[in-house]
């Protein structure tokens, strides 16, 4: 599925998936247009309030490419305590997503980069492959900024070579989720030896 693809609408019914690949972004109708409500990275379930409601909650659409599976209700405890799992590791990860609107501009962007690498791993990218991110204007919006400052951050990312363009898209590439985490281990020894 690509980019920016309406997966499913609010107050609209029909399937639910589990999100294979990719990042989605969830919104909730409100008096003013559309307010983030969610992300979901792979493994996430996409739909699955129809279990206990007639229509969807949310409209969740494609951030960066995205591939869906269909899902089937079933009684079966293996499948009821897969679908409680999913629900409370979606529910975990909402407390990062409102994080991306507090604190500075560089930490908002940084909690972000910090999904899409969580993303691009569970996604299974494999070494040397590009995981693509959200458009610029997508990354200013999740993270409540402006534009230029988005902007400003994701330059700062590209000249310490966090990010790369591939196709006219920011990317993350497979190798560089690796040496961040140990150069996160590294400054996290040094600061702890200081």
């Amino acid at each position: 599925m690509p980019p920016r693809s309406v997966i499913l609408t609010a107050r609209d019914w029909g399937k639910f998936y589990r999100l294979q690949t990719g990042m989605v972004r969830l919104d909730v109708p409100a008096a003013d247009g559309m307010q983030l409500a969610g992300l979901l990275l792979p493994g996430d379930l996409i739909g699955a309030e129809l279990l206990v409601t007639d229509v969807y909650s949310f409209t969740a659409t494609a951030l960066v490419p995205c591939t869906l599976q269909p899902c089937l209700p079933n009684s079966s405890p293996t499948y009821q305590s897969e679908l409680m799992q999913s629900w409370l590791t979606m529910l975990r990860r909402q407390v990062n997503v409102l994080s991306l609107r507090q604190g500075g501009a560089a930490q908002r962007v940084s909690r972000l980069m910090e999904l899409c690498r969580e993303s691009a791993r569970l996604s299974l990218v494999e070494p040397g492959e590009a995981f693509h991110l959200p458009t610029l204007n997508q990354i200013s919006d999740l993270c409540a900024l402006t534009i230029e400052t988005a902007c400003r951050v994701l330059s700062g990312l590209r000249r310490s070579g966090e990010l790369q363009d591939l196709d006219q898209r920011l990317c993350i590439f497979r190798q560089g989720l690796d040496t961040d985490a140990r150069a996160g281990d590294s400054a996290a020894r040094h600061q702890a030896v200081a």
